[in-house]
């Protein structure tokens, strides 16, 4: 914990050291290959970003890219992988208007940042998603989802908020619509960011900054599964007799009434399946378990009870990892 806390204390001094870097490892070029796809740009476009150590592309990444192109989505798919599996691109190009294959620095907001810079026509620009692969799905219908943030009269639209750090919408999923699209704010963060390899400080001056500045500027943030609603639910969750998962939820009670924030895609990762119909599984909570949930292997069985999403896209993703 004292460790911890001293990091806590020490990142923000060397943040800006850290930034100048990054701004200097901007300016070297970062775009390997472009490869064109079949679908023309349009008013909708999303930019995905992709991640595997040896290039592939796995099944449930196509299946979440479809289901952004069958939403009148024009999907720009940016890779930092090392390399680029042949098979996979020939299998993208179909889905997607564009496949960008650029170097592997600055993490997600580093793509997502490459990846807007090359959208066509932004000035017909009216709906912009920024997705990524560390999530499996949608298990629920996406459009629902969409229709969901069309009602909710905001700027911008997240599946989940966290409280850690500050107050923010995770960045696996973010909708912005015309109002965040056009404001000054949403441009310089995206133009200004720095390519820093050191994913703590992306967390802090990408993902909890992006909703900071933009809040900041006046603009609405909404998410589909508000942390506090999620917290409250869980709360009220019935008694359970096996002794792990109630040392786990008791744990989780504790830390609730402490006022700690807790990463809600990890410790409510059921309520936000069973109760909110959250359409996204946190891969790393299936493959670590950070948080050591109890009886973890049960997301198969809750997720044949609730969705009708193709659990072997996950089970054959976790074999080749």
């Amino acid at each position: 914990r004292a460790v911890n806390a001293l990091k806590r204390l020490v990142a923000p001094v060397g943040d800006p050291v850290v930034a100048a870097v990054g701004r200097m490892r901007a300016r070297r070029p970062r775009i390997l290959r472009v490869v064109p796809g079949a679908h023309a740009a349009g008013p909708k476009q999303a930019v995905y970003v992709h991640y595997d150590p040896r290039g592939l592309v796995h099944d449930y990444v196509r299946f979440a890219v479809r289901e952004l192109a069958a939403n009148g989505y024009a999907v720009t798919f940016v890779s930092n992988a090392p390399e680029l599996d042949e098979e996979g691109v020939a299998a993208l190009k179909p889905l997607v208007r564009e496949i960008v294959h650029r170097r592997d620095v600055g993490y997600d907001f580093g793509a997502w940042r490459d990846g807007i810079e090359r959208l066509p026509e932004t000035e017909r620009l009216e709906r912009l998603i920024l997705a990524n692969d560390s999530v499996y799905g949608p298990v629920f219908p996406l459009g629902k989802a969409l229709e969901r943030a069309e009602a909710m009269d905001v700027d911008i639209f997240g599946i989940t908020d966290s409280r850690e750090i500050a107050h923010h919408l995770q960045s696996y999923f973010l909708l912005f619509f015309p109002r965040a699209l056009q404001a000054p704010a949403f441009r310089a963060f995206w133009d200004g960011f720095p390519m820093v390899n050191a994913k703590s400080w992306v967390i802090r001056n990408g993902e909890v900054r992006l909703s900071a500045v933009l809040g900041g500027a006046g603009l609405r943030l909404g998410a589909l599964c508000p942390y506090d609603d999620v917290a409250m639910e869980a709360a009220g969750a019935a008694p359970v007799t096996d002794e792990e998962t109630r040392r786990f939820l008791s744990m989780r009670a504790r830390k609730l009434a402490a006022g700690k924030p807790l990463n809600p895609m990890h410790y409510f990762w059921e309520e936000l399946i069973s109760v909110w119909n959250c359409p996204f599984l946190k891969r790393d909570l299936v493959r670590s378990n950070p948080a050591g949930v109890p009886d973890l292997d049960r997301w198969k069985a809750v997720l044949r009870e609730r969705s009708g999403y193709d659990i072997d896209l996950v089970l054959r993703h976790l074999k080749a990892d």
